[in-house]
């Protein structure tokens, strides 16, 4: 961290979202606090489109510390509500399954083959 800033900059080159992060590539940032930071996706897979990110460079769920999981559950219901707020619910409320939950996408190597 450096001295001018109480926010953790992250300096992890090889990631867009550190890039976007620390300015080093421009991104539209709708908020930020010292743990989390809520980014306007140019990748649109819906309208609107809110990412909810650590601002500590941090690359699977298991590796978050239980402040930031607290953040960024506060952050994803923030940016729900802020989308709800400026389009009356556009998907939230129409959700396939209307119980909540979370994607989350991991990767395996190919011999794993498909799940359904």
């Amino acid at each position: 961290m450096s001295g001018e800033s109480a926010l953790d900059i992250p300096d992890n080159a090889a990631c867009a979202f550190c890039d976007y992060l620390s300015g080093r590539r421009p991104f539209t940032v709708a908020a930020r606090t010292d743990e989390i930071a809520v980014l306007v996706t140019r990748e649109q897979r819906g309208l609107p489109h809110l990412l909810v990110v650590p601002t500590t460079h941090r690359e699977t769920i298991v590796d978050l510390r239980d402040s930031e999981v607290v953040a960024l559950a506060i952050g994803v219901r923030a940016a729900a509500r802020a989308i709800d707020d400026a389009y009356q619910r556009p998907g939230i409320a129409d959700q396939t399954i209307a119980h909540v939950h979370f994607h989350v996408a991991g990767t395996l190597p190919p011999e794993f083959g498909h799940f359904a």
